[in-house]
């Protein structure tokens, strides 16, 4: 059981209502480009409807101490807690050598809550409003963390602290060839009254995302580093961002293989690409005209390949091939057709076309209007007095049906397309794992960016990515027998549970057979969850 953290709201602020809320503004001034003395309103909270008290966002902590608003309320400390991911986590961050490299970067105990900032991320994502009452109900060990010292945590980590991370991990764990995506993940919304905390790009326009390069290792599929840049390389100059990255860290421009966006496919792009010797993947549109033959030729036996197929958590795909000149560079055509986002699609797609057939049958007449968008895979033959006819129209879905679920990559790497289809498939979980990274308000569209926290903040979520990875390697093979998704083992490691016993803790019951089999992947037992609850290290 946790609590709400309630506040008295504080002198000076504004109450405004919006739908069902009511937010709490603090009014600060600041100088406008006129030389005007204008407040800026910014939100720090809305007021519980229970209590009729300030329920806070982070915002809230940039300007008031934690306890200077606070109503006395009783402590509550849960007597069952569930440890599950918090014990798997730092068994993975001990195994791969995280927490040695973390103590390494940091002098004091600031490692362990970097380890807690990206346990709590590992486990309930990137908003971090509810982090006390997380850490009173599923750790018992971790250094907790409230929201207020979240953030000046991510404040004290600087791009020193973050390159001297990336250099001892590279160290701990050797890469090989490294595939380096492109990644478009953080997408804060800008409010018009904070324009000011924003810096603009080159444009002078103030930018509402950020662009993530994420280098993975080929090897061993564990990231290795990253860098954040201002927009997609959408061409050669903005490669610059990832090869000077390169260099600083003693990485090889021919070790690594560039994931890219489909706006890269261009033939000044891919000239530059093999005269400099850099090998690239890039994800191109499907209806493309230059690959919309090659397309259609390698889709009619693209599953009839025994050998072609990829069976993993994220669902049955097959794959084709063809190699080709592309714009005079020779690269090779991947295609990739997965099975269950294709029947997805075909069921969403007959549910609306029974739907609006159901609705035609019900009308007698039509406006032109209506009848020139009469839904997916229906014609409309209209009379001039508004009375009509309609037929299906089989050959749009059956061409339709035929792409859906089909996504092509051209590279001119000697990847093999299983290679090139995983690979794919991974930067959905980076894109995942940084999706509103800088949500600062939980249920409000105002997202101010802070750039004090951005590099503290991003280093914590690189390090629950890298968890999370290897989570997903061991489990992958286990979730493929047992037709499990992520979600269902997470939920079974959250049926791990203590009881406080005193100043300690005991574990109530013996692990099922889902659960022993679960930490069997990680080479994990019932004696060593119960050195953990003990306090024991191993």
């Amino acid at each position: 059981m946790s609590y709400k953290v309630n506040l008295q709201i504080p002198t000076g602020c504004v109450i405004k209502r919006e739908g069902f809320r009511r937010i709490v503004y603090k009014l600060v001034p600041r100088l406008s480009l006129k030389g005007r003395v204008v407040k800026d309103k910014i939100p720090i909270g809305h007021i519980d409807n229970d209590t009729d008290l300030l329920d806070p966002n982070e915002n809230y902590y940039w300007f008031y101490d934690e306890e200077e608003n606070e109503v006395e309320r009783p402590a509550i400390v849960p007597s069952i807690r569930s440890i599950g991911r918090a014990y798997l986590f730092r068994r993975i961050c001990q195994r791969l050598g995280l927490v040695e490299i973390l103590e390494e970067c940091f002098l004091d105990e600031s490692s362990e809550l970097v380890l807690t900032a990206a346990l709590f991320m590992f486990a309930r994502g990137n908003v971090f409003r509810r982090i006390e009452s997380f850490c009173e109900e599923n750790t018992i060990w971790e250094i907790p963390l409230t929201l207020q010292y979240a953030t000046k945590l991510f404040q004290t980590i600087g791009t020193y602290t973050t390159q001297e991370f990336f250099k001892l991990w590279m160290k701990a764990k050797p890469s090989g060839t490294l595939i380096a995506y492109d990644s478009q993940v953080l997408t804060p919304a800008l409010p018009s009254d904070l324009v000011s905390d924003w810096r603009p790009n080159d444009s002078n326009i103030y930018a509402s995302h950020l662009s993530f390069g994420c280098y993975v290792s080929l090897e061993t599929n564990l990231p290795m580093f990253y860098i954040v840049y201002p927009a997609p390389i959408v061409n050669k100059s903005n490669l610059d961002n990832l090869t000077e990255l390169n260099a600083k860290l003693k990485v090889k421009d021919k070790d690594v293989v560039f994931a890219l966006f489909p706006e890269f496919f261009s033939q000044t792009n891919l000239r530059f690409m093999a005269k400099k010797g850099l090998t690239f993947i890039v994800e191109l549109d499907i209806d493309h005209p230059m690959i919309k033959e090659t397309v259609a030729e390698l889709g009619k036996d693209i599953k009839n390949s025994f050998h072609n197929y990829i069976i993993s958590a994220s669902g049955l795909f097959f794959c084709n091939s063809a190699e080709g000149s592309y714009y005079g560079t020779s690269a090779t055509l991947h295609l990739c057709h997965d099975s269950f986002q294709n029947f997805r699609l075909l069921q969403e797609a007959m549910f609306r076309h029974d739907n609006r057939k159901e609705i035609m049958e019900q009308l007698e007449r039509m406006t032109p209007e209506q009848a020139k968008d009469p839904g997916f895979g229906w014609i409309v033959d209209l009379a001039k007095d508004g009375t009509f006819t309609f037929r299906s129209d089989d050959d749009l879905i059956n061409a339709k049906f035929k792409n859906w679920g089909q996504s092509a990559f051209l590279s001119n790497s000697k990847l093999s397309s299983k290679e090139v289809i995983k690979a794919s498939q991974f930067k959905k979980t980076i894109e995942k794992r940084y999706i509103n990274l800088f949500n600062r308000v939980d249920d409000d569209k105002t997202k101010p960016f802070f750039d004090e926290i951005r590099e503290g903040k991003l280093l914590c979520a690189f390090i629950a990515l890298i968890v999370e990875t290897e989570f997903r390697l061991r489990l992958d093979s286990l979730l493929t027998k047992k037709s499990w998704d992520m979600e269902l083992a997470l939920a079974e490691l959250d049926r791990i549970r203590v009881i406080k016993d005193g100043d300690g803790f005991r574990a109530p019951d013996p692990l099922n057979l889902t659960q022993r089999t679960l930490l069997e992947l990680f080479e994990l037992d019932e004696a060593d969850l119960q050195a953990y609850v003990k306090g024991e290290r191993r």
